[in-house]
């Protein structure tokens, strides 16, 4: 029981932010009323479209924040913050499904340990995985062009649109596109993580080369048993039955650090969990998708509120830490994410504000040679994302925006330093 391990209970502000994602509310309410930490309120944020939900949760009252307009996840999470009462804040994002002990396990870590500033939890993607092994026949194609193609094939896999970020591949050649379908030619030997909703068959669409007809190719989930498939040289489709046993989960975030150049690498992602992730340990950042902040940490507002969205939580976690304040991991505090509900995968919005913050990062907290390595390339590299940005978010608004906030913080920096 909670009375048991808690001296006394603090009450938590949690704090969801939603833009347009009313198809989430029903289950995250849910878990949200089946947490065993009870001590809580809710405050929700609507950055978009109307949001219906209740006036309550069970015996809790819930504080719906609107008319505020789109304030981004910074912005919001301020003003979320500024009608909260909690010594503690809860961050959640709204397409996150908490285990029951999520806020519980949160809360005991930061009231064993006063110089902590910041607890996240451990973020599993919202489905489980198979892992899909395949050994198929290779050929090498002729090109039309008269150029040489060196790769040996197996068969071609289609993947669904919004799987393929998500996809953890073995033994594959590149992506390609095929009539608007994402497809990857597989080697000699592959595997590939299929995200599966529910028990039942895994259904994967293939396609051979007309010269592999009445070939075999052999597929199965890990740890069961192999399927012997005759292809047809055209597209088929294979159905492997699953069981409890070949599913497992993926870690979408186990925290986040900055490698040398400065370029953000998120701990877990993609990784199968386990041992490895399943350990307290302090952290450089974390994960805004779930994270507990001490209020009485902050010197100001939890977000610069220019971030708008990306790396608001990782510059909020510097600079904690700067303040002599501890960033721990706590993998008994698990969400489940559906990941990418509101901006999307490599859409314009996601690119525009990642690339542009990251810049802001390294301009108020990498190593000098860092920022001086920054000044001198310029941003030539975000001319290749030129075909992903449209209105509004364009690749001029995107180096006019990065150059005049590079320069506010570089400005202040060398203010504070002096």
């Amino acid at each position: 029981m909670i009375e048991d391990k808690l001296h006394s209970k603090p009450l938590v502000s949690v704090l969801v932010l939603d833009y347009n994602g009313q198809r989430f509310w029903p289950e995250l309410l849910e878990a949200l009323g089946k947490q065993t930490f009870r001590n809580f309120e809710l405050i929700v944020v609507e950055n978009g479209g109307p949001l219906s939900i209740p006036k309550r949760l069970g015996t809790f009252s819930i504080t719906h924040l609107r008319g505020q307009g789109n304030l981004g996840f910074a912005g919001g999470v301020n003003y979320g913050a500024s009608r909260a009462c909690g010594k503690y804040l809860a961050l959640l994002n709204n397409d996150a499904v908490p285990h029951a002990d999520w806020l519980m396990e949160l809360v005991l870590t930061m009231e064993a340990e006063p110089d902590v500033g910041a607890v996240c939890g451990k973020v599993l993607f919202y489905d489980r995985y198979v892992r899909l092994e395949i050994e198929a026949p290779v050929f090498r194609p002729d090109r039309e062009d008269g150029v040489q193609d060196d790769r040996l094939l197996g068969i071609r896999v289609k993947l669904a649109e919004r799987q393929i970020s998500l996809y953890h591949r073995e033994g594959t050649h590149r992506l390609e596109l095929v009539e608007d379908d994402h497809w990857i030619w597989t080697k000699e030997r592959a595997a590939l993580y299929f995200p599966v909703e529910t028990l039942g068959d895994l259904r994967v669409e293939i396609a051979s080369h007309a010269s592999q007809f009445g070939k075999f190719a052999d597929f199965r989930l890990e740890g069961g048993d192999w399927q012997r498939v005759t292809l047809t040289g055209e597209r088929q489709t294979v159905c492997l039955p699953i069981s409890e046993n070949a599913l497992f989960d993926v870690v979408n975030s186990a925290g986040s650090e900055f490698a040398e150049d400065w370029s953000l690498r998120e701990l877990g992602l993609y990784e199968r969990d386990g041992a490895a992730f399943s350990q307290e340990k302090e952290l450089e950042m974390g994960s805004a998708c779930s994270l507990l902040i001490r209020r009485a940490a902050l010197t100001d507002e939890p977000f610069d509120s220019e971030f708008f969205a990306y790396f608001e939580d990782s510059d909020l976690c510097l600079r904690l830490r700067r303040s002599g304040c501890k960033i721990l991991f706590q993998p008994r505090s698990v969400v489940r994410h559906h990941g990418s509900a509101t901006s999307g995968v490599l859409s314009s919005m996601n690119i525009f504000f990642s690339l542009r913050n990251r810049v802001w990062m390294v301009a108020k907290f990498a190593p000098w040679p860092v920022v001086l390595r920054l000044l001198w390339n310029g941003f030539s590299g975000f001319d290749k994302f030129d075909r992903y940005l449209h209105e509004p978010f364009t690749l001029f608004r995107l180096k006019r925006e990065t150059w005049a906030g590079l320069i506010k913080r570089l400005w202040r920096r060398l203010c504070d330093d002096d």
